[in-house]
């Protein structure tokens, strides 16, 4: 009984610290606290969450290889599902409060916006993802949920090159704001790394 009271515990506080991001921003918003271009900020920033927690939801698999840590894997489908909604967050804003829901200057806007295109083939990975994440979907699937579920890793890339792009730095020649989106690409790259079998087996050997 305590052991399941103290499961519910740490859902409910990793619910809640996925939720603080989202509570700030809204009181700074309706407190005008965010400068003078609001609107861009919100952007902005639930984007930097988003990316945040995605490579967090990464992170769990490997940590339990590396130091046999098994319940922090209970916390990757929560993570990533919030990772989601602050992705889907981080759309409506930019289309609605941005664009005023012109749906054709959007149109207009993506199809000439490579980082833009990526951003959206992400965000549709991540509700398909967030849609079958439940346990009926788990059984409906059978061996198809894993594979569907793998398209998180691509997604992720997506994330970190659409962040890139967005924030104007060339990753290739090392140009403009580049410094969080390598660093983003080298986290990215090593939690890509450690789930290679021969890393993997290798690594489980300092446990």
């Amino acid at each position: 009984m305590k052991f399941e009271s103290l499961r519910r515990f740490d859902r409910q506080a990793v619910n809640l610290l996925c939720l603080v991001p989202a509570s700030v921003l809204t009181i700074q918003y309706f407190q005008n606290r965010l400068g003078p271009d609001p609107v861009q900020i919100l952007e902005r920033r639930t984007g930097d969450v988003a990316l945040v927690l995605l490579l967090l939801s990464l992170v769990f698999t490997p940590l339990r290889v590396i130091t046999g840590f098994n319940r922090g894997v209970k916390y990757r489908r929560i993570t990533g599902l919030y990772a989601f909604y602050y992705s889907a967050a981080h759309f409506l804003i930019y289309l609605g409060l941005d664009y005023g829901f012109d749906f054709s200057l959007v149109t207009r806007t993506i199809l000439h916006s490579s980082y833009l295109w990526l951003g959206l083939i992400a965000l549709l990975i991540l509700a398909t993802m967030a849609l079958t994440s439940t346990d009926g979907w788990k059984l409906r699937l059978g061996r198809n949920w894993k594979r569907i579920h793998r398209f998180v890793y691509l997604a992720s890339l997506l994330v970190v090159l659409h962040f890139a792009l967005a924030k104007k730095g060339d990753l290739f020649r090392l140009r403009g704001e580049v410094l969080f989106p390598l660093i983003g690409l080298g986290v990215w790259a090593i939690l890509m790394l450690l789930r290679l079998p021969p890393i993997k087996k290798w690594v489980s050997r300092f446990k």
